[in-house]
């Protein structure tokens, strides 16, 4: 995995892809075996990040994959 110059930062290759049976947005990095987790946009949700969900949700509407209803703000 690279890092910056000043290795202070890692950058990872990411999978991004939006279960619409559970309503969450998965994350994977493919480089770790361990690295999974959701984001979830329901307030009873432990996941629940409604921000970092909207954020995933216009980056996949961007990329033309399949996803969640982007909120304009």
């Amino acid at each position: 995995m690279p890092k910056s110059n000043s290795g202070k930062t890692a950058y990872a290759r990411m999978g991004i892809w939006y279960q619409r049976k559970t309503g969450h947005i998965h994350l994977s990095v493919p480089e770790s075996s361990w690295f999974v987790t959701t984001v979830s946009n329901d307030p009873s949700s432990k996941r629940y990040h409604p921000n970092l969900f909207q954020k995933l949700a216009r980056y996949l509407a961007e990329q033309g994959a399949d996803g969640p209803i982007v909120e304009d703000k």
